[in-house]
């Protein structure tokens, strides 16, 4: 009580809280950083402990996601970036033959859909052949995805798919649009080169540009990154429609031979 204390008597100084022990969790895939468009800094992962000090790693290196062929050709691809953290994915699912498979049309004059329905067909094969070894009515997912939303089939068309393809229940998605979601089929439409292409070549405002983080040294560093999302989104089997015109640079690297991929020639 206070007329319990001296008249000279200081008051009491409140002791502070000793601070307590506090620890950092964070799960992060460096090959997924696909948002420097937002502010997004890939550095915070691949520079984790010049950040925040001293820490210890456990490493996430089995997938149930994409089959083993799937996964080697995308690490393959995006790994080719020595700034990135070295990583060695293993796949649960295991494929007897290549799941990447790029379709080019012998004839210039084919359209993109043509090529999109050469796709969808050999899809809604193989589960009707999956069907009939089962003896049940097998449905699959199909992503149809693409760079920018604009390459996408619209509403319309893509009712018209579903009904054509019943077997099938047919998405389209921005590749952005689908990180995190996965699908048994994915098929990847807009691969040529230019403003619009993929890599995309469209240059940013020098405004916009100065509140970004630094861009990466190594070319078409998240870019690359971006393709590695969209082949990473099938379980079983991927079908990029090759540009026979102006071929996106990606597409001109798979075909080289270091890779296992399928290439089919459409007449």
């Amino acid at each position: 009580p206070e007329s319990a204390q001296p008249e000279n008597a200081k008051p009491e100084r409140a002791q502070p809280e000793r601070a307590q022990p506090a620890s950092l969790f964070c799960v992060g895939d460096d090959w997924q950083a696909i948002y420097r468009f937002s502010g997004a800094d890939v550095s915070l992962t691949t520079g984790f402990r010049q950040y925040f000090g001293p820490s210890s790693q456990n490493v996430l290196d089995q997938t149930f996601r994409f089959n083993d062929r799937i996964g080697n050709t995308a690490t393959q691809f995006v790994s080719q970036n020595p700034e990135q953290i070295s990583k060695e994915i293993r796949s649960l699912s295991k494929a007897d033959k290549p799941s990447v498979s790029i379709l080019q049309c012998e004839v210039n004059t084919k359209s993109n859909d043509f090529l999109l329905h050469q796709a969808l067909a050999d899809i809604d094969s193989q589960v009707r052949v999956k069907g009939r070894a089962q003896h049940t009515k097998q449905v699959s997912t199909v992503y149809i995805l693409g760079r920018f939303w604009f390459q996408l089939p619209d509403k319309e068309t893509l009712k018209k798919l579903n009904q054509q393809y019943p077997d099938l229940q047919i998405r389209s998605l921005s590749i952005h649009a689908a990180k995190g979601k996965e699908a048994d089929y994915a098929i990847l439409t807009g691969m040529s080169q230019g403003q619009h292409g993929f890599p995309a070549s469209k240059v940013t405002s020098p405004l916009l540009e100065a509140l970004l983080p630094v861009e990466e040294t190594y070319p078409n560093a998240e870019e690359r990154r971006l393709f590695y999302v969209a082949l990473t989104r099938a379980k079983h089997k991927v079908y990029i429609l090759a540009d026979k015109n102006q071929p996106s640079p990606f597409v001109s690297e798979l075909m080289g031979p270091a890779f296992d991929v399928e290439i089919v020639k459409c007449a």
